[in-house]
């Protein structure tokens, strides 16, 4: 699924923006490609992939996880960053597992992942924080 998401470094955390607020926006967010993806214990998360620029370019480490998420999607894998090369180095398991089990609605899974991280409203803190307001 793609999506804008404001990126909030220093917290390390990406808030999703609702597409009626992408004009009033604009230069706050980025183009992301969220995939579905679930850990061993079961908690459900979206890994965002920056999609390439306006110029079509892309940073190695994002360019590695659209190739690994195209090639492994369904798969249970690990990640490991390799700074030397700026990409993740993937390990495959040597058990089966079964498939993740994931929520019936894509809603549903939307609202798992981002919790209160919606911007929905311009007078969302975020916003607010990137504004000088607050």
């Amino acid at each position: 699924m793609q999506v804008a998401v404001i990126e909030m470094k220093e917290d390390r955390e990406n808030f999703l923006v609702v597409p009626a607020l992408l004009d009033e926006l604009q230069g706050e967010w980025v183009a992301k490609m969220l995939v579905a993806c679930q850990t061993r214990q079961g908690a459900f998360f979206f890994w965002p992939i920056r999609l390439p620029g306006q110029d079509g370019r892309i940073d190695t480490w994002n360019e590695a996880a659209m190739q690994i998420a195209s090639t492994y999607g369904g798969r249970w894998i690990r990640l490991i960053a390799n700074k030397e090369i700026g990409a993740y180095d993937v390990v495959e398991p040597i058990s089966v597992f079964p498939p993740p089990t994931w929520p019936d609605s894509p809603d549903e899974l939307m609202a798992k992942a981002f919790r209160e991280r919606v911007i929905d409203q311009l007078d969302h803190p975020v916003v607010k924080r990137l504004r000088g307001l607050v």
